[in-house]
């Protein structure tokens, strides 16, 4: 009898709804009352451009950290592309991380889709570890001072007023998140 061995890309979606259902993290928007400083980027993007948390200090910033396999995540990235044109007038960036990826991977992927918001890439996951990311997709919002205000786990809805004025609410006084 011939037993088949499953790919690493089918282990590796295995692997990741594993983790999200064993995680404590609960799915949805929470909001952290301590607002801990967020740990630095140090990842480059597509054009070789490094990206550090100083880069962005006085605005507000939304890290996604996904995975090109990972269905929930890419579902997810058209809303996140829309909110991101909606708020850059008002300050807030959004980047995006592929979990575990190489930039040949993520090139490979984005062949097939368009993404336009700025894509980071953690080869070897230790960004990813470092903000504790147990679940793809898992985004932060992290303050103007560099504080992580807000996590989001799983698909989430990037439209939705809920997060609209939850980013709004991060905002430095006089400046405007409506759509």
């Amino acid at each position: 009898m011939i037993q088949r061995i499953p790919s690493p890309v089918v282990m590796a979606c295995v692997l990741v709804l594993i983790t999200a259902v064993a995680s404590a993290a609960p799915h949805g928007l929470r909001a952290f009352e301590d607002a801990p400083p967020a740990p630095e980027l140090g990842l480059p993007d597509m054009t070789g451009r490094h990206h550090h948390l100083a880069d962005y200090r006085g605005q507000v910033l939304v890290v996604n950290f996904w995975a090109t396999w990972c269905t929930p995540c890419r579902e997810e990235l058209p809303a996140m592309s829309r909110t991101a044109e909606a708020l850059h007038p008002s300050g807030v960036r959004f980047v995006t991380v592929a979990m575990g990826q190489t930039e040949a991977e993520l090139r490979d992927f984005l062949r097939l889709q368009d993404l336009p918001l700025p894509k980071l890439y953690d080869a070897d996951s230790s960004v990813s570890e470092r903000w504790s990311v147990q679940a793809l997709p898992t985004t932060w919002i992290v303050d103007p001072a560099g504080r992580i205000a807000l996590r989001v786990v799983g698909n989430y809805d990037w439209e939705s007023e809920e997060i609209m004025q939850a980013i709004a609410r991060l905002l430095p006084q006089g400046t405007d998140a409506e759509r």
